[in-house]
């Protein structure tokens, strides 16, 4: 109510002094930034202002009183507007009340996106806004112009907020609002500034308290008077670059139910999806072949079979996820994939597909080798062998993320310990439930060859994949024995492309110059990841484009444990790689599909180089 009555007198007192003024005292002019009006193509219009000495007009929350600053836009349907892109304000004193706003000048944006095609394109834009010193003044503008237009943006859109995703929370009280945010290594909290989005979360005229723990960073100041939002946004500055912060109060009841099924079915597509990787496929058309050789008689057997193989899925599921909770709560960050992190059991994997290589093309006999041991176990325990075969496809999945699958395994993160379980085991369930239907499913198995002489030519072809596996994990294994070294272009295979390790001062700093970024979040033995960047990222025409558009691409590679890029892989919302993301010159992050090609990569990249010419 306070800061509606001053509002109102300011503008009431306003339009007396307007009636003495022939000029007003604001100057405004519009900005086009839209070279090109193609089906996608993106960019900018908006208004300058430029304010005398000691004049100032108002942010998107001007404060304790004043008017945020409006532009509107009248275009045609083709052509999609964006709110405004809001500069980082400054927190200006009037009297007893603190405001935001800007002094001197500023460029107010608003993002265009073409629909269809054109040719061109009239557009009306109209602004208003309250210019203050000792006394406020509404003023106002309206421009007709046409479409496209080449103006300079890039010194506007440097003064635009980050927006990002580092982990941020806060907790209220009667007294004050404490916001608790993780910085990435590298950003350094000098003169920070919170400027909250909502008024009324924290009161505007009391100091703010900042402290420093690590990359920890604890904004507290006095509560105000407003509700408490779900989510408190608002803008941090520091010294040289501004973000955009998005904090999730922790008292609030989680809303998860609906989302909860939802990741629930994306875990079991995820887990259908894993059979179909280069991973698991051998491990299945092992399976496939031991029931055509049992053939229908054993019907029984088969059955159970299904189940000891669903069991080991299950269990191995299982396993994996009491693993990654327990380390989780013991301050540790660890994703999808962790165990291939490790040198021992990278070993110990290339070891076994070593022998199955070459027990399948006829080198040994597993008895034979074992004096016996094995074929007796297996006759005391005929499920053993399925079970373990369970086991196995799942240390054999480990190296790939399927699509829907990822997504679903970050969620669970974010979850209590029973929900989370429950998405692992829905993902096992995916893996496991085609072999277990043709188990269970007597015509599914009539569509089996029946036994004979290419049984043994089948296993001699098995023995190449199996083979293959060993040497990829035996390259994984030296990867981590010998260390991971900041990537070069020529070693990367892309000699034009500026490639460059990940770090996240450095993101920053690309960032906040207006230097597109794509990162590829990465591991020697992550297979999708590999084959992202032989069939899509290393390709000439991706070279070419990332080379004309000036992108760095910024390589995380989590081969080896890296607690950065574990922390990256967290902020959205991911378990595991691969994780592709394109960062804009001063937009959003984009995040690519996990299954990539050079047009889907070209198709997302190239609208947003249209924005700004």
């Amino acid at each position: 109510m306070q800061r509606m009555m001053v509002a109102l007198l300011a503008v009431l007192f306003g339009f007396a002094a307007q009636a003495q003024e022939k000029t007003p005292i604001a100057s405004a002019s519009p900005v086009i930034a839209m070279p090109d009006l193609t089906k996608g193509a993106a960019g900018f219009v908006g208004v300058r202002f430029v304010m005398p000495e000691g004049w100032h007009i108002y942010w998107e929350n001007s404060g304790d009183s004043g008017m945020p600053t409006n532009v509107t836009v009248t275009a045609p349907e083709a052509l999609e507007i964006a709110p405004i892109h809001w500069p980082v304000p400054e927190r200006i004193r009037e009297g007893d009340f603190t405001t935001y706003g800007y002094k001197g000048e500023v460029t107010l944006l608003r993002p265009v996106t073409a629909k269809e095609t054109l040719s061109n394109a009239a557009v009306e834009i109209a602004a208003s806004w309250l210019i203050c010193k000792e006394i406020c003044i509404p003023e106002s503008a309206k421009f007709s112009l046409t479409l496209p237009g080449n103006d300079e943006v890039k010194t506007a859109l440097a003064r635009v907020p980050m927006p990002v995703n580092w982990p941020a929370t806060y907790r209220a009280n009667a007294e004050e609002v404490t916001l608790t945010l993780t910085l990435p290594e590298g950003i350094a909290a000098a003169q920070p500034q919170w400027f909250p989005l909502k008024d009324g979360v924290i009161r505007n005229s009391a100091a703010q308290t900042f402290s420093q723990s690590g990359t920890r960073l604890t904004i507290t100041a006095e509560r105000g008077v407003q509700s408490l939002p779900a989510t408190y946004e608002g803008v941090l500055a520091l010294s040289e670059n501004a973000y955009h912060i998005a904090a999730q109060q922790i008292t609030a009841a989680p809303q998860q139910n609906t989302s909860l099924w939802l990741m629930l079915g994306f875990a079991l597509i995820g887990g259908l999806i894993l059979n179909l990787m280069p991973c698991v496929l051998p491990v299945l058309s092992l399976k496939a072949l031991g029931l055509a050789k049992k053939g229908a008689s054993a019907r029984r057997g088969i059955v159970l079979g299904g189940f000891s193989y669903t069991a080991g899925v299950l269990v191995s599921f299982a396993g994996i996820a009491a693993i990654m909770m327990i380390l989780r709560g013991a301050g540790e960050g660890v994703g999808w994939g962790f165990q291939l992190q490790s040198p021992v059991v990278v070993a110990a994997l290339a070891l076994l597909m070593l022998l199955i290589s070459l027990n399948l093309a006829g080198m040994f006999e597993v008895p034979t080798l074992l004096g016996g041991l094995a074929g007796r176990l297996h006759q005391r325990h005929p499920q053993m062998e399925s079970f373990l075969t369970g086991v196995l496809a799942v240390a054999l999945a480990a190296p790939c993320t399927a699509p829907f699958m990822a997504t679903a395994v970050g969620f669970a993160a974010t979850l209590p310990a029973a929900e989370a379980l429950l998405i692992f085991l829905t993902l096992g369930l995916g893996l496991a439930l085609p072999y277990l239907l043709i188990c269970l499913i007597p015509a599914a198995q009539r569509l089996l060859p029946k036994p004979g002489a290419w049984m043994v030519r089948l296993r001699k072809i098995l023995a190449i994949p199996m083979f293959a596996t060993f040497i990829w994990l035996l390259w994984v294994l030296l990867q981590l024995l010998g260390g991971t070294a900041p990537p070069t272009a020529k070693e990367y295979g892309m000699g034009e492309v500026n490639v460059v390790a990940y770090d996240a001062g450095e993101l920053a700093r690309l960032r906040a110059e207006g230097t597109p970024v794509l990162l590829d979040a990465t591991a020697a033995w992550c297979i999708t990841c590999k084959v992202n960047e032989r069939v899509a990222l290393r390709r000439d025409v991706t070279e070419k484009f990332l080379t004309e558009h000036g992108v760095v691409l910024m390589i995380a590679d989590w081969t080896a444990r890296d607690e950065r890029i574990t922390e990256l892989l967290h902020s959205f919302g991911r378990d595991g790689v691969p994780l592709v993301v394109f960062y804009p010159p001063y937009e959003e992050p984009v995040i690519l599909p996990q299954i990539l090609t050079p047009e889907i990569i070209l198709d997302i990249l190239a609208p947003y180089f249209k924005a700004i010419g």
